[in-house]
């Protein structure tokens, strides 16, 4: 049988699926099932998890068959969903226990209304809690008790009622204290899966150790050189009115029309990497600039593009004429939600830019036009909230 007449059976298969057919849809299944079982692995290089992915896809995909106009393009469909699902299942289990401890236990007890005597629950347990919430009742947990903010600053922030934040934080209490229960009630079980957010390397010289940038608010950050407020008086934790420091991170509001950005760092960073976890709040995408300089402003930008549903590695450089000029690296079609937090670490070493989100590699391309720079947090007519942010100089180690 030749390859068209192999296609048209395939083809076949497909519409009978569509239609109902549950031979159909079984043969489907067993054609599919382990090159998508690759494409999980590749991702969450957990069989566990792989399989759990799998499943989950596989229901999507069997419940949306019906709506899928080119059958030709089934695999190609199915795998987008089976890396969709692994995705969002690695985003769930990836854990950060350093900005737990800035949450604290006292933070937590309080959060739960328990006693001052009663036993705190554990860094491990108080995260698995959280993950377990919704992102919109998640978000409101950290702005309101990791970000000190008042509840009147978060609905402003996240551009809804009053009302709406307390019925979010009460139905967030409500969920939290009853994981945390169940959770201390099973003590064996397994709450925590490796974390390679932040994997140690080490080489011949040394560990090259990661270096907190937000542990004492926005000491050492400075505003871009020609903004109006980068001689201001103010003190280096409130920069301007775009910028608010909250507890190991900044929340940046941009105005209206336009952008606003923050930098840490000079022309002696080379090779490093930064990692962070970010969160669109409300508007438009979440930006960092790495191998910044300011005269002429140049630099690689990394765009998590809400709109798009993409990611995007860009080249900014200002031309003869003064005006930049971006060109596009990379755009990776990428599933993004706001009020969702992600774990996003950039590498910047010899000519490689790489991007990884969640742990997983998105992005990787090579240029050699800025070896250089500086390092930019960046909000364009929208609101991003930075926690945790860290760099380590790859040329460095201790």
């Amino acid at each position: 049988m030749n390859d068209t007449a192999n296609e048209t059976n395939h083809t076949g298969l497909i519409r009978r699926a569509q239609q109902g057919d549950s031979h159909a849809l079984s043969q489907l299944v067993a054609q599919y099932r382990r090159a998508g079982y690759r494409v999980a692995m590749g991702i969450l290089h957990s069989p566990e998890d792989a399989e759990e992915a799998i499943q989950e896809a596989w229901i999507k995909a069997l419940q949306g068959i019906g709506a899928l106009r080119t059958p030709e393009s089934f695999g190609s469909w199915l795998y987008r969903i089976v890396a969709n699902e692994s995705l969002a299942l690695r985003r769930r289990r990836i854990l950060n226990t350093t900005c737990l401890a800035a949450f604290g236990k006292e933070t937590a007890r309080d959060l739960l209304g328990g006693s001052e005597g009663s036993p705190a629950p554990t860094s491990r347990i108080i995260q698995a809690a959280i993950e377990s919430l919704t992102s919109k009742d998640r978000i409101v947990v950290l702005l309101h008790h990791l970000g000190g903010m008042p509840l009147k600053d978060v609905a402003a922030l996240l551009d809804v009622p009053p009302g709406t934040v307390k019925s979010r934080l009460h139905h967030a209490r409500n969920k939290l204290k009853k994981e945390i229960i169940a959770m201390k009630k099973q003590s064996g079980r397994d709450l925590v899966v490796p974390n390679d957010f932040r994997e140690v390397i080490h080489s011949e010289i040394g560990a090259m150790p990661y270096e907190s940038l937000l542990e004492d608010g926005l000491k050492g950050w400075r505003l871009p050189r020609g903004s109006s407020s980068a001689h201001s008086t103010e003190p280096e934790s409130a920069l301007d009115e775009n910028w608010r420091a909250i507890d190991h991170g900044v929340i940046g509001s941009s105005p209206s029309m336009g952008g606003a950005g923050i930098i840490i760092g000079d022309e002696s960073w080379a090779d490093y990497e930064v990692s962070m976890l970010v969160t669109a709040l409300g508007g438009g995408n979440i930006i960092a600039h790495v191998r910044l300089t300011e005269e002429p402003y140049c630099c690689y930008d990394i765009d998590m593009m809400m709109g798009w549903q993409a990611i995007a590695v860009k080249k900014i450089e200002t031309g003869p004429d003064g005006h930049p000029g971006l060109t596009r690296l990379s755009v990776v079609d990428y599933p993004l939600e706001h009020q969702q937090e992600y774990a996003l670490r950039i590498a910047v070493r010899g000519q490689s830019i790489t991007t990884y989100v969640d742990g997983a590699l998105v992005n990787q391309v090579t240029d050699a036009t800025f070896r250089y720079g500086a390092l930019a947090l960046t909000v364009w007519e929208s609101r991003t909230m930075f926690r945790d942010v860290r760099v380590r100089h790859l040329n460095e180690a201790v």
